[in-house]
């Protein structure tokens, strides 16, 4: 949504003039927020305030980079430093300056998720917990700790605290199991935590919450950056956690030229420890704060923001406000039943293939929106199998895609040429194209006669077989005297892999290329790390990856691809398309079934307790609100009788609000037989590029 160039509404003019003192701005979806933000920060600009004084904090970078971009289009004022970064990018700064002062490592490095995952796993197989370790399944509960660890820096909570709490609570707990894996985890957060200082390394959330404990610790620190930042902005603070709260209240100091922008109705990331709490505690801690609200919205037609309305209205803890529409009336929300998830998927793709054939939306305006990643692949076969074009939009599961597969597979089969999984595949590619049943009997032919797969293969008199087995060994060769870098390189090279024109449609080989070229890069980046190890070295961090399940996002492709987008609402945050589709609205689905957390912190270090607003329930309706308010145009929202299981699921709740009294019902049956089939062939069936 952009209103550049219009004149600011009444509210929006009140929030950039208010230059001094707290402000918190309640800025509902669609309202401009980010325009106040650039407006504001040029306002401060023209008083006079040098460009370097100014700290502008974003939770992605993404973000900061598009409001950068805004700030550097309108101040036109000479400006040294500008300082628009991410929490996690300032709180680094701010350590490498002034952290030593607390013990920090001068040259502490960002430790990456796989070495987390490593650390975590040395200190179980040291310590042992009776309560945590498993012989037979010693890693199982590695990713409950490393998030309980997460959850107690986002909390402030130091191991020293949680030590304290565990030796207090030793005596009164008795035989509990749940509280005597808590005491046992307050152990196991020790010991991680003084190994990664060890190391020189710290993770994320040890960047604010070191920043914290120095600001708070050293007085004459913290007036030194309140001093050096005279106006602090905030963006998006309803996704603020306790201790990113606190640091904000540090540097804001005794002049508290502090402005937060955020909106409890979007708040939706609990997960990582965010809560819509903050905001009420920005009032406590700033009671004499200006508020303004704003809730004109530029970006939605009257039909999606009466749904939105109706939905989010229904929390009753929300901070009241109601948007208006300033772009009228439009279409009414739709609604489309199926009887399957295979229908359900269809009829969205025959419904969004109709809205660009007709001319209503291009391609790259049209985005469908899942409550989980895992559901996305249906609806990815459905657009294909139309010629539709798609795109998976920062989604996980990269090491998943086939492209990465492929290029593995040569990796592992140089490594070890007796793999033959990675040489089966490897047959299967254009260049040697395998009959796939010949490449079956080979298989049971070496297996039955006790030999070497890839000794057969060799021998054989089939080309493709022949140049497999030619390639491995010329790879073999360079992998001796080269870094793995280099030899992958190398194998893209003589194996033209990207050379895909004749089997992959132009989307598709953008994404493919995008997400070999990002490949190279992680490997680029892991011998930069590791400059001394070769590829078995490289495999084994890639066996790592895969147990610590540190999966990297799928490449994004540049904004200007003109294919429909597939994504979880989560990744649609910050985003506006003209048709937006809202699959899978059944409970159990949308809104997800809760699931256990697992191993918590204790109640009793929790800096506030969590209002109900903070429920599940809440959170699944703030997202579907988050993916309601996405769209400009049109809103459909659709679900199917039967998921998985041989019982009909139960229609969202979210339903009723959203369909209010005047939704337009469709029918998937009856919208795929007036369309026809409509289908192409797959090219590689089995495999989709997601």
């Amino acid at each position: 949504m952009t209103t550049t160039g219009t004149a600011l509404t009444d509210a929006q003019q009140a929030a950039v003039a208010h230059t001094v003192g707290p402000l918190l701005i309640i800025a509902g979806a669609g309202t401009g927020k980010t325009r106040v933000l650039v407006e504001r920060y040029r306002r401060l600009r023209q008083e006079g305030v040098p460009a370097e004084r100014i700290l502008l904090l974003t939770f992605t970078e993404k973000a900061a980079r598009e409001v950068l971009d805004r700030v550097e289009q309108e101040d036109y004022l000479p400006a040294g430093e500008r300082f628009v970064l991410t929490y996690h990018a300032f709180a680094q700064r701010f350590l490498q300056e002034e952290g030593w002062l607390g013990g920090i490592p001068k040259g502490f490095r960002i430790v990456s998720e796989v070495r987390k995952w490593e650390v975590m796993r040395d200190v179980l197989l040291g310590q042992r917990p009776p309560h945590l370790f498993h012989a037979q399944r010693p890693y199982e509960r590695i990713g409950e700790l490393l998030k309980l660890v997460e959850r107690a820096k986002q909390e402030l909570v130091s191991p020293m605290e949680f030590r304290a709490w565990a030796d207090a609570d030793a005596g009164a707990s008795g035989d509990d199991p749940v509280l005597a894996a808590q005491r046992e985890a307050a152990l196991v957060y020790a010991e991680y935590q003084a190994r990664l200082l060890a190391e020189e390394r710290l993770d994320f959330d040890d960047t604010i919450y070191h920043s914290v404990q120095l600001l708070a610790a050293e007085p004459s620190v913290a007036a030194r950056q309140s001093q050096r930042f005279a106006h602090l902005m905030v963006d998006e603070f309803q996704d603020t956690n306790f201790a990113q709260s606190r640091l904000l209240e540090l540097l804001a100091g005794p002049e508290r030229n502090l402005c937060v922008v955020g909106d409890d109705d979007q708040s939706i990331y609990k997960f990582r420890g965010a809560s819509v709490a903050n905001l009420r505690r920005f009032r406590a801690v700033y009671p004499d704060a200006a508020v303004i609200q704003l809730e004109e919205n530029f970006r939605s037609r009257g039909p999606i923001l009466r749904a939105a309305g109706r939905l989010i209205g229904e929390d009753p803890d929300r901070l009241e406000k109601r948007l208006t529409a300033t772009r009228g009336e439009g279409p009414p929300v739709s609604v489309l039943t199926a009887t399957s998830v295979t229908e359900e998927a269809d009829a969205v793709a025959t419904l969004v293939k109709t809205a660009i054939d007709e001319g209503r939306h291009r391609p790259n305006a049209i985005a469908i929106l899942l409550r989980a990643n895992a559901h996305l692949h249906n609806f990815a076969r459905a657009l294909q199998r139309r010629g539709v074009a798609y795109q998976v939009s920062g989604g996980r599961g990269f090491y998943q895609q086939p492209e990465i597969k492929d290029c593995l597979a040569y990796l592992r089969a140089v490594d070890h040429p007796d793999d033959t999984v990675c040489l089966m595949r490897l047959l299967s590619l254009p260049r040697y194209a395998a009959d796939p049943v010949q490449a079956g009997r080979w298989s049971r032919q070496a297996r039955d006669d006790g030999r070497r797969f890839f000794d057969l293969l060799q021998e054989s008199t089939d080309d493709g077989a022949r140049r497999l087995t030619h390639d491995l060994r010329q790879f073999g060769s360079l992998a001796l005297r080269l870094g793995v870098d280099d030899l992958f390189y190398e194998v893209m090279e003589q194996t033209h892999y990207l050379d895909l024109e004749r089997f992959l449609g132009p989307i598709e080989r953008l994404q493919v290329s995008a997400n070999v070229q990002k490949l190279a890069e992680l490997i680029a980046a892991y011998c930069d790390e590791h400059p001394d190890q070769h590829l078995s070295a490289y495999l084994k961090h890639l066996d790592t990856t895969e147990a610590a399940q540190a999966d990297e996002e799928i490449a994004p492709l540049d904004e200007t691809v003109n294919a429909v987008h597939l994504m979880t609402v989560h990744q649609a945050k910050g985003l506006e398309f003209g048709l937006v589709v809202i699959p899978h609205l059944v409970e159990g689905r949308f809104p997800a079934s809760r699931r256990s957390e697992g191993l918590t912190l204790p109640n009793e270090l929790l800096k506030e307790e969590l209002p109900p607003a903070e429920l599940h329930l809440a959170e699944e309706r703030r997202l579907a609100y988050v993916a309601l308010t996405r769209a400009r145009e049109e809103i459909v929202g659709t679900l199917a009788a039967r998921y998985e299981g041989i019982k009909d699921w139960r229609p969202s709740r979210f339903l009723t609000p959203v369909r209010g009294d005047d939704a337009r019902e469709l029918a998937a049956a009856q919208l795929l037989a007036s369309s026809g089939s409509g289908l192409v062939e797959v090219a590689r069936q089995g495999e989709l590029p997601l």
